[in-house]
């Protein structure tokens, strides 16, 4: 969530600016154009970050190590789940996952 409020901000701010220089109606283009790529680039980052974080589940989960790995999903949930939108759902759907195994 956190990712896109700073890509509104972003957009907001470029709206402004734009605005100024060529009028409301031409400004959305640029505006919308840096809130899109904010928002790509910021994901991008956060996700780098999440998958260096899981990178030792896989491990966990072949050395049958169920409550570590579950104890590792909860961290980056809590971690992380305020920065990329969805992704809380997407970690509780795995540890669903990991209950029906």
């Amino acid at each position: 969530m956190l990712n896109l409020a700073l890509a509104f901000a972003v957009a907001l701010g470029v709206f402004a600016l734009a605005a100024a220089w060529l009028g409301p109606i031409p400004a959305l283009f640029p505006a919308l154009f840096f809130a899109v790529l904010t928002l790509f680039l910021l994901g991008r980052r956060t996700g780098q970050k999440i998958s260096r974080e899981l990178e030792p589940l896989m491990a966990l989960l072949q050395a049958r190590r169920i409550d570590d790995a579950r104890s590792l999903l909860l961290n980056v949930r809590e971690r992380w789940a305020r920065w990329q939108v969805m992704l809380a759902g997407q970690i509780d759907a795995q540890r669903g996952m990991l209950e029906y195994l």
